[in-house]
């Protein structure tokens, strides 16, 4: 009867699936399996992104490869509210009834200018950062019984207290001890023992761990990291590949002047460009103004890919990539908090500092113009590389770029013997 029914209507049902035969579609309703993975911090970017551009559920699991019912608890688990306590007092319901369905959030809402409800908002780098402290709690402490407790304070503790290491007592009682030694010493840091760190003789002498870096509030629009994070650029650039990385120097925190650095990695060739003030404009501003200099042909060349990090001077630069036409660069941005994606100019940066040493509390930069930036940046680019065949990195540019493109951004050819990288570079200038 209900394949009669179905036929009649013009539909046919056959494995949960949904054809209408009349306009030729095919409407799948089957429900996803998932990958029964954790979601990505790209995954977490892109549910982000498709949120904020209205993309429906389906079309964002379909190309996730996760469950809708996954998705969901994904945005309602992690997603972090924000209201004004004032306002919020006023009102006996302090939750909107739009927050009880999809997207359970109030990224796109209309009304959440004037709302005096509690609001919900979903970032995907927050979200990874909760998904990931709650994987944590969830697999700190101990599963050993008491018994086991027990037997592991009375072999590791006599001996502790006698001055013996924990090596030396779980060498001495392997067979008795079924943890490793890493265990033991957890067991010790979170006091599940009678011993202390203190009792350990090398304890005091360590230095405590380094505290975590406080997370920087920026405001870089939405969907700027989906598409252009680090694991996006290896999957566009090999080995030997030209691209361009960015970055900036500071001197004193109080300063308004900053180096806006540029190296090529395969070229071992650095120049800077000096910013009057801090943000992202000047950097922008510069790269324009470079495209206009060198022409789009050769800007192309020069600067197809740009990896930069995610400080606040770079959250613009992906408008870049938004002139449609010739003389456009890719944007990539590294990972938090991960200097070894962009090893090559850090390591080039220690040159700079040869020539414009830290103070105890920082060198201003004040003092900087640009032709103090293209001297310096001259004999930096005369310095011989080993790794590039005892050439040095104005040769390496001259030959890939051109002479025209050493003209653009005025650094100079220094004969090897006159390479100067100490600090009275330049009263040469001055004088």
């Amino acid at each position: 009867l209900k394949e009669s029914f179905f036929a009649k209507n013009g539909f046919f049902s056959f494995n949960k699936v949904r054809c209408d035969f009349r306009i030729g579609r095919r409407l799948s309703m089957r429900k996803h399996k998932g990958n029964r993975k954790h979601f990505t911090i790209r995954q977490r970017h892109y549910i982000e992104f498709a949120i904020g551009k209205g993309i429906s559920i389906m079309e964002m699991a379909n190309f996730l490869g996760f469950s809708r019912q996954s998705i969901y608890r994904e945005i309602q688990d992690n997603r972090y509210p924000k209201f004004n306590q004032k306002r919020a007092l006023e009102y006996p319901r302090n939750l909107c009834l739009r927050l009880t369905k999809y997207p359970f959030v109030c990224n796109v809402c209309k009304f959440k200018q004037g709302c005096p409800h509690i609001k919900y908002y979903y970032r995907g780098d927050v979200a990874n950062d909760n998904a990931s402290d709650r994987l944590v709690v969830a697999r700190r402490g101990t599963r050993l019984s008491k018994g086991e407790l027990l037997n592991i304070e009375e072999i590791i503790t006599p001996g502790i207290r006698k001055g013996q290491s924990i090596h030396h007592v779980y060498t001495a009682n392997k067979d008795k001890i079924n943890v490793s030694q890493r265990t033991i010493r957890n067991l010790i840091n979170r006091n599940e023992l009678s011993v202390r760190n203190i009792d350990l003789p090398l304890t005091v002498a360590q230095k405590p761990p380094k505290k975590e870096y406080a997370k920087v509030n920026t405001t870089r629009p939405l969907g700027t990291l989906f598409g252009r994070m680090h694991v996006d650029f290896k999957g566009l650039i090999g080995f030997g590949d030209h691209y361009a990385q960015s970055d900036s120097v500071i001197g004193k925190r109080s300063d308004k002047k900053t180096i806006l650095t540029i190296h090529f990695p395969t070229l071992s060739f650095m120049f800077g460009l000096l910013c009057e003030y801090k943000g992202w404009l000047p950097v922008n501003n510069h790269f324009y103004a470079l495209r206009e200099k060198l022409g789009p042909t050769l800007y192309e060349k020069a600067f197809p890919v740009i990896l930069v990090d995610r400080g606040n001077e770079f959250d613009r630069l992906f408008l870049l990539e938004d002139d449609n036409g010739e003389g456009t660069s890719k944007v990539f941005y590294a990972d938090a908090y991960n200097s070894t994606q962009r090893a090559e100019i850090e390591s080039n940066h220690r040159l700079i500092r040869r020539i414009i040493p830290k103070g105890p509390k920082g060198r201003s930069f004040e003092f900087l113009t640009q032709n103090h930036l293209d001297l310096m940046f001259s004999h930096i680019n005369g310095l011989i590389r080993e790794k590039q065949g005892n050439r040095t990195g104005y040769e390496l540019a001259k030959e890939y770029l051109g002479q025209d493109f050493l003209n653009a951004i005025n650094i100079k050819y220094i004969a090897p013997d006159e390479v100067t990288l100490k600090p009275y570079l330049f009263d040469k200038l001055q004088k």
